[in-house]
């Protein structure tokens, strides 16, 4: 029987927000001159509980999340998270994009009902994210305030009414990805600048000889995003990276599934005769 991998989360209210990035925070650790003091930073670099592993870029990593709540009758009333990303090994550093975390709540498949937990919920966060993310020590915060470059950043409420978590009801985190930096991958430059791109974002694109194109299944990720977080990816931007499609891509799409990428340009080896 197949059984899905899944992470416990603990809900309670003496979990603490983290005031500033947890490298600053373990580095003010390391100078606290005072027990109060070290306990205190103590209570706030802790409770981190991890919510998402996956593998992107052949890079390793993983989301870790704060939650924020009161009790109230036997339910959770989920007033805040804080996200942090850890990055373990690979090539391509990982970070937040800039677009909103959506928790909404989710259907229950039947499959996946539990007689235990006959009137569980279930809630989805979608988690936004982008390789060659130079801000990845950066917090997410949801439900307060931040500040960057001295400016107030309103973050987002986590729903429009209160989330009420009962024990038992499930969180179904997916993360999706948005285009990596534009400036390097040249992804909405068109054909002729895209082949001069310094790094070719293979969850978009791919490299066919001289040739830097957008992939059918790149294509169909922008258009989501563009659909879902046009702040992100919009209609233009969608239209500009499809520019770098090549002549050979689009006569074949009558003749094999879009669900695969065309590659005309394959490697030919070379057959000696001596």
């Amino acid at each position: 029987m197949h059984e899905n991998i899944k992470f416990t989360i603990r809900l309670n209210e003496g979990i603490k927000p983290i005031s500033s990035p947890l490298q600053i925070r373990n580095r003010a650790l390391e100078q606290a001159s005072t027990l109060q003091e070290k306990k205190k930073i103590k209570n706030e670099i802790s409770d981190w509980q991890p919510i998402l592993s996956d593998l992107k870029y052949d890079t390793d990593h993983t989301v870790y999340a704060k939650f924020f709540g009161k009790m109230n009758n036997g339910e959770f009333v989920w007033e805040g998270t804080q996200l942090y990303i850890q990055n373990y090994q690979g090539p391509v550093t990982i970070g937040f994009n800039s677009a909103s975390v959506r928790i909404v709540e989710d259907r229950v498949p039947d499959d996946e009902k539990d007689i235990r937990n006959a009137g569980r919920k279930q809630f989805l966060m979608l988690v936004g994210l982008q390789g060659l993310t130079d801000d990845v020590n950066r917090l997410f915060k949801m439900g307060e305030d931040q500040f960057r470059n001295g400016k107030k950043i309103t973050s987002p409420k986590l729903s429009e009414k209160p989330i009420r978590i009962k024990e038992g009801d499930t969180l179904r985190v997916e993360s999706w990805f948005s285009p990596a930096d534009p400036e390097i991958t040249r992804i909405y430059k068109g054909r002729e600048a895209v082949k001069d791109a310094m790094f070719v974002d293979e969850l978009f694109m791919e490299r066919m000889g001289e040739d830097v194109v957008l992939t059918w299944k790149g294509l169909r990720e922008l258009e989501w995003i563009s659909r879902n977080y046009p702040e992100v990816v919009s209609v233009a931007k969608v239209g500009k990276a499809a520019r770098s499609r090549t002549r050979a891509q689009e006569d074949f799409i009558h003749t094999r599934d879009q669900e695969g990428d065309f590659r005309p340009c394959r490697k030919v080896y070379s057959i000696f005769y001596v």
